[in-house]
């Protein structure tokens, strides 16, 4: 989740911080992880915000992108646990 600006990160962190310090920082609580950048209104206050705004958002896709290689690793290695470690294939290799 992208948690968009001052507002947002304050509400979730509780306290006072700047965006500017912060952003493109990734923080976990509990099970849900959060992405900090920039609200998109900044760069029209601040368009020397822009670069910061958009490499913000190509780091959230590499991010998003890694998510996604892992996922289709874990169905590969699922298929394999249960394809075919059963007639001993895994078991030619590993012994």
């Amino acid at each position: 989740m992208a948690l968009l600006g001052n507002t947002a990160c304050n509400a979730l962190q509780d306290t006072k911080i700047k965006i500017t310090d912060v952003h493109r920082v990734v923080i976990t609580e509990g099970e849900r992880t959060y992405f900090i950048t920039f609200h998109p209104a900044y760069i029209l206050g601040f368009p020397e915000g822009k670069k910061g705004f958009l490499e913000d958002f190509e780091e959230l896709k590499r991010c998003k992108n890694l998510v996604r290689s892992l996922a289709f690793l874990g169905v590969i290695f699922l298929f394999i646990l249960l394809f075919l470690a059963p007639s001993g294939f895994l078991y030619i290799f590993w012994s």
